[in-house]
């Protein structure tokens, strides 16, 4: 797709992903058809699966247990805020994304 209308990129990048998803989604089906009985396993132990169980767990009785720290969130943007304007100020090159830092 390179030298195609930006329109006809966005067209076929939200195909791609609605395609994706859905053969995604029937392989994953397919290949675990009953994830709560055979995932945590012997044969489908699926460690990310288990590190977010204990986020979920731990989360679940207390939403406010991860506490919003508001200025670390300011101190962030500003980070991010000026590194895109000194990469904008200093290359030639356009470069649309920065790691947003602490939010």
């Amino acid at each position: 797709m390179i030298g195609a209308p930006a329109r006809l990129q966005v067209v076929a990048q939200f195909f791609g992903i609605i395609t994706g998803s859905l053969v995604g989604s029937i392989v994953y089906l397919r290949l675990i058809p009953d994830p709560a009985e055979m995932l945590l396993t012997e044969e489908w132990p699926a460690p990310a699966v288990a590190t977010w169980k204990v986020v979920a767990e731990a989360l679940w009785p207390q939403p406010g247990a991860v506490p919003y720290r508001q200025d670390i969130d300011c101190i962030g943007n500003f980070i991010s805020h000026d590194v895109r304007f000194v990469n904008y100020q200093f290359t030639s090159a356009f470069n649309p994304a920065c790691v947003r830092i602490g939010g």
